[in-house]
């Protein structure tokens, strides 16, 4: 037997004529047939399927945004794009030693990777140059001062 909304008020504005006032309804011996709890099943699982959807989708939308900003922040110093490609070839040869890896292997690099050591090395080095006549500038002026 279905019970409607409609159903239910005309049978509460009938009682209420007649003086009586309903406080609390309960139902009992209600049997749900087994098609309608494979319908509310079903229903059930395509929801939680609509939900994992929607936070997959969720995290790929944070990753992208995330590669947004390190490929800026690449953009802006090259030497850290040759630094993750060093990253990377390290993590490739620890893979390859878990499963047993013999031989050799194929990476991706581009020319601007493999001329990028001696770019770094000369930033390096002028680095160093800097930082020893900075140096050599600070005792001169200590030895003045005294």
């Amino acid at each position: 037997m279905t019970f409607s909304t409609a159903t239910w008020s005309q049978t509460c504005a009938a009682i209420h004529v007649a003086g009586v006032e309903f406080l609390a309804v309960q139902i009992i011996g209600v049997t749900v047939p087994e098609e309608m709890r494979h319908a509310l099943a079903l229903q059930a699982v395509a929801e939680r399927a609509r939900r994992v959807k929607v936070i997959a989708t969720e995290a790929e939308f944070q990753a992208a945004a995330r590669l947004v900003e390190a490929a800026t922040a690449l953009r802006a110093e090259p030497a850290g794009l040759y630094v993750r490609w060093l990253l990377t070839l390290e993590r490739i040869g620890h893979a390859e030693v878990a499963v047993g890896a013999r031989g050799p292997s194929t990476v991706p690099a581009t020319s601007q990777m493999l001329t990028e050591p001696s770019v770094l090395a000369q930033r390096r080095d002028a680095g160093l140059r800097a930082v020893r006549e900075n140096q050599r500038g600070e005792d001169w002026a200590g030895s003045v001062a005294s």
